[in-house]
């Protein structure tokens, strides 16, 4: 083995230790416009980066405040 494949070999990873509770850090997009016939054209995604959770939620439009 070369010198470079056992330095890789060695390395751990580890987690940030800011990170290494469950939704610390979390990520969310938006996904559309998509064709529908129920007047939902965009998926919110959320993900949980630690234990990555996911969730999807059906959405009509893209603005930040929307009456129910």
């Amino acid at each position: 083995m070369s010198e470079k494949q056992i330095k890789r070999e060695n390395k751990s990873v580890t987690l940030d230790h800011r990170y290494r509770r469950p939704f610390k850090k979390c990520v969310l997009d938006i996904v559309g416009p998509l064709t529908s016939n129920y007047g939902n054209k965009y998926i919110l995604t959320f993900q949980d980066n630690l234990t990555k959770f996911s969730k999807a939620i059906f959405i009509s439009n893209q603005e930040a405040a929307e009456t129910a």
